[in-house]
């Protein structure tokens, strides 16, 4: 089952499958990611690619942020009031969302993270043509995220995909 596919803005490709290391898709097949340690990377929790390249991957307890010269940054959970971390998503540029157990938040490399809000485990997370956010929770529940607080659009049981 593939738990993590993203693409980066010069053709990279990402992907993973349950119990397996990232793989970087290339032209002449595939090839297993290495970690800040020199060895694949197979403890992920999610991975994505942002609008900049930088390969960002959450493990349990550490974010992880590759940029394009192959330097890594670490952000451990304390930052992000000690919760697991569940998913990572591109927010344009060089910003990811980070979700985990218990709130959304927005990394950038330059600064420290900031809550966005109090959502549980999302899933996905997608920019509306106003400039808005929408995000869809693993429990179903898609959210605006705009300016003011944010609304409840929507509940449906066993949601799994924003398009």
């Amino acid at each position: 089952m593939v738990q993590v596919l993203a693409t980066g803005p010069g053709g990279e490709v990402i992907v993973a499958g349950r119990s397996e290391p990232l793989w970087r898709v290339t032209p002449d097949g595939i090839e297993a990611v290495a970690g800040p340690d020199g060895a694949p990377i197979t403890r992920w929790r999610h991975a994505t690619l942002a609008g900049d390249g930088a390969l960002w991957v959450a493990l349990g307890d550490t974010l992880w942020r590759r940029d394009a010269r192959a330097r890594w940054r670490a952000w451990t959970a304390a930052v992000f009031d000690s919760q697991a971390f569940y998913r990572v998503l591109p927010a344009g540029g060089d910003s990811v969302f980070v979700a985990t157990n218990r709130a959304l938040w927005i990394a950038s490399p330059g600064g420290a993270p900031a809550r966005v809000a109090p959502f549980r485990h999302v899933w996905q997370v997608a920019r509306l043509p106003d400039s808005a956010w929408v995000v869809l929770t693993r429990g179903g529940e898609l959210w605006r995220l705009g300016p003011g607080a944010p609304r409840l659009l929507h509940r449906a049981e066993g949601a799994s995909g924003l398009a």
